[in-house]
């Protein structure tokens, strides 16, 4: 029994390496993805960049959906953290200071938002059922849903990121908790069903 306890606790713990950050954490570069290749490079694509120029004017002429925009390119923003889905089963993308984002459930069709109402919510009542305190776990900044709001201190909640797996472990010891959310992507050798279920 001990060696069972041992071995859940090892596996359920927050691990020492992988991408930690604070929920209030900003990074101070500002990162771009635009690439200009060289002129070399553009010539011995030109027979390639040709193709897929007719055909990205071919499917806005038919209405339908260009699955690689390369002409208006998404620009990726540094919110991301380990995404929530299995093999097969679309994915639905969870930053670091958890909010939901980047929702792909159809094979290389991305939503690149924020929903503010996909939230987490922690309401903490006393003896007499009072509620104390009641916030969103999130630091994520909204643009909607004021009423809503977020009394969490990030800079005393940590996210730690390890595909195929996160942590987000909530400090709320004014009120005698700590809150830890543990989520998994699955990903299992041979077994093609439990893997496209995600788990939160």
């Amino acid at each position: 029994m001990g060696d069972y306890i041992l071995q859940k606790t090892k596996i359920t713990s927050v691990p020492k390496y992988g991408l930690k950050v604070k929920l209030n954490h900003v990074y101070p570069e500002k990162r771009t993805q635009n690439f200009v290749p060289s002129l070399k490079i553009i010539w011995s694509m030109l027979p390639l960049i040709l193709r897929y120029l007719w055909d990205y004017v071919i499917s806005k002429i038919r209405g339908t959906y260009v699955v690689m925009d390369y002409v208006y390119v998404e620009n990726a923003k540094q919110i991301y953290g380990v995404p929530v889905g299995g093999i097969g089963s679309g994915t639905i993308g969870r930053g670091y200071r958890g909010e939901f984002c980047r929702f792909q459930m159809r094979p290389g069709i991305y939503e690149w938002n924020t929903v503010d109402a996909n939230q987490f919510i922690i309401t903490i009542k006393d003896q007499h059922q009072e509620t104390i305190f009641h916030s969103l776990l999130t630091t994520f900044p909204k643009k909607s849903l004021k009423s809503w709001q977020s009394l969490i201190d990030g800079s005393k909640c940590n996210y730690t990121g390890l595909y195929p797996r996160s942590w987000t472990e909530y400090d709320l010891t004014e009120y005698g908790i700590k809150l830890k959310c543990r989520q998994i992507s699955p990903v299992i050798p041979h077994d093609y069903v439990e893997p496209s279920q995600s788990q939160v």
